[in-house]
């Protein structure tokens, strides 16, 4: 994380010479948030709100609304949700070289509708306006588009865990896993679910291939106590008891 950080620091500070590339920007907010750096995660939408790319204004809105809502300001998230989508309208689907279509700033405001949902309770109209999203983010071609979609469905996963919404993040779970089965994320997610629903095979099998992918991580990786701590528990406990035949 220390050096994706550093990566994207001198991509920032080189110009945005295209609305596409500005747009981009948006990743540097994504990995503050990933790392629960809220504030600051804040600060770097807003400026994304000052772009010059009505497609970046747009997304900064949505981001900001990401981190405004961890930190407990759900009413300001909802404003900057308000924003976002007036922002969207003005977005048009035609191609333009180097520009940013309406169809890839959707789903990230989108997502921040149906994250306001998911932690307002009502978990049937935010799994289905999620699920969407999911679908529509894992169709855009390309590498980067590919690799962003998968940083999304981490997202994702980690608010569902966050409310509790099991139902939602193994949904997630299994979107990652088919999108990108070899990434530590990804079978991290699969070892939380099954953990919680006491497959104690399958969760030691995933925390332990997902350590396995960590082994070069930053040793302050928040995932990396939970992980371990999860494999110690699961390795110390009793195995079940074989069930009785009835009549015996």
């Amino acid at each position: 994380m220390k050096t994706a950080a550093g990566y994207l620091r001198e991509a920032l500070a080189s110009p945005a010479v295209t609305e596409y590339l500005e747009f981009n920007r948006k990743g540097w907010v994504g990995l503050l948030l990933a790392r629960r750096q809220h504030e600051e995660a804040l600060a770097a939408a807003r400026e994304l709100q000052h772009g010059t790319g009505k497609s970046t204004r747009a997304v900064g809105h949505a981001l900001a609304g990401h981190a405004l809502l961890a930190l407990g300001r759900r009413q300001d998230a909802e404003a900057e949700l308000r924003s976002a989508q007036e922002g969207l309208e003005t977005l048009s689907e035609d191609y333009a070289p180097a520009g940013v279509r309406r169809s890839a700033v959707a789903p990230y405001v989108d997502g921040l509708r149906g994250e306001l949902l998911l932690r307002g309770g009502r978990r049937d109209e935010a799994a289905e306006v999620l699920k969407d999203v999911q679908k529509r983010i894992r169709a855009v071609p390309g590498p980067d588009a590919w690799a962003d979609a998968l940083f999304r469905l981490e997202a994702i996963a980690r608010v569902a865990r966050e409310v509790g919404d099991w139902e939602l993040l193994d949904y997630t779970a299994r979107q990652m896993s088919d999108h990108d089965p070899a990434y530590a994320g990804t079978r991290y997610a699969l070892a939380l679910v099954a953990e919680h629903r006491g497959d104690r095979e399958a969760a030691r099998r995933e925390f332990d291939a997902a350590l396995g992918y960590w082994q070069k991580a930053d040793p302050d990786l928040s995932e990396l106590p939970v992980a371990r701590a999860s494999l110690k528990r699961l390795a110390d406990a009793p195995a079940p008891r074989p069930s009785r035949a009835a009549g015996e």
